[in-house]
């Protein structure tokens, strides 16, 4: 059973969308800052470093269709992306010997250097931008709602953000 204000056809309140719109600019705010630190601090693209966050969580080697799903990008998007990283050396890219419709991806020691630098980066801005903006009492709401909202598509299960714990730094008490 909907809400009046969640019923089919209705527009939703004004305080609803209020809180949708600033959403909205908030995390297109957030993704320019990381856009923007990562390509200026280690010339990765918020792309290239989630793809190589997917690649790391595989151990360092995945298919095309991994990398594309842990984007969210369609086929011809995720190896136009992959093609150029290839040219960086961030990977390389090898067809199955087994099927020959599957490409293998592995990062390079290259590529995941770059990648831990450009974890860093991710890091401080998800702290400057979003977790010090946090209580104590807000954090579990919040991780509440963030998980509802993945929950709604099934990839979206595990973030291509959740940082290995491996290369996460501490706060100081």
């Amino acid at each position: 059973m909907s809400s009046p204000a969640t019923a089919p056809g209705n527009r939703g309140s004004p305080d609803e969308l209020a809180v949708w719109s600033d959403f909205l600019l908030a995390s297109n705010h957030v993704q320019q800052q990381l856009e923007r630190t990562l390509r200026a601090e280690t010339g990765l693209s918020l792309a290239q470093y989630t793809a190589l966050h997917a690649l790391e969580e595989t151990d360092g080697s995945a298919t095309v269709n991994q990398v594309g799903d842990a984007l969210l990008y369609s086929t011809g998007s995720v190896t136009n992306l992959l093609k150029a990283m290839e040219r960086q050396e961030l990977i390389t890219r090898a067809r199955s010997t087994s099927d020959r419709r599957v490409v293998h991806i592995e990062a390079t020691p290259h590529g995941l250097d770059a990648f831990a630098q450009a974890t860093d980066v991710v890091l401080d801005i998800a702290r400057r931008e979003f977790t010090d903006l946090l209580t104590d009492e807000e954090l579990p709401a919040v991780a509440g709602f963030i998980t509802r909202l993945c929950e709604r598509d099934p990839r979206s299960h595990h973030s291509p953000y959740a940082v290995p714990p491996h290369l996460v730094r501490r706060r100081p008490e």
